[in-house]
């Protein structure tokens, strides 16, 4: 009887991971799903890439469940390396929390609350801030390091650390017909 029971909850527990496992699989959607009547995110941008000081020159950007998305720059060396850039969302621009900022660094949110600007002088260090996107079905990203536009390869998106295929790029929910992508 207990092995019947151990089979039972093993066949409930199989059942309910399968649909996890199939969005997993397909790579066009995230493994959590949110309330968002915008669509499901990405996988590519789910998760955090675990970014410490010092890393590869660039902009690690993800999204959590708990807090939306977060964005960091770092770079190797102690010298000043200046990123800038800025983030457009479809809907509006939820709370910003700014995350170990000097005085010489600035994260502004634009008078209608679709865009934050920002500009970080980072000395190899971590600098960003996490903000929320109230469920937005687009999230466009432009990013410059020093005076050049940034190279895919310095972006890191999701815990993943996938690069994009362009800066600027743009994250878009999956909805009815169109999967969820990075573009």
């Amino acid at each position: 009887m207990r092995t019947l029971s151990r089979l039972a909850t093993l066949g409930a527990a199989t059942a309910l991971m399968a649909p996890l496992a199939l969005a997993s699989a397909s790579g066009a959607m995230a493994a959590t799903t949110t309330d968002c009547k915008t669509g499901i995110l990405p996988v590519s941008v789910v998760g955090a890439p675990g970014v410490k000081p010092h890393q590869a020159l660039g902009v690690y950007l993800w999204h959590d469940a708990g807090k939306g998305y977060s964005l960091r720059v770092t770079h190797p060396g102690k010298d000043r390396v200046t990123i800038t850039g800025s983030i457009t969302v479809s809907a509006h621009v939820g709370a910003v929390h700014r995350v170990a900022l000097e005085k010489n660094d600035a994260v502004k949110v634009g008078p209608q609350r679709h865009t934050i600007a920002f500009t970080f002088n980072n000395y190899g260090y971590i600098d960003g801030f996490d903000f929320g996107a109230n469920c937005s079905r687009t999230v466009h990203v432009a990013v410059r390091i020093g005076a050049a536009q940034a190279t895919p390869a310095q972006v890191f998106l999701g815990k993943d650390r996938i690069n994009p295929t362009s800066v600027p790029f743009t994250i878009e929910r999956a909805h009815d017909t169109t999967p969820a992508s990075v573009s």
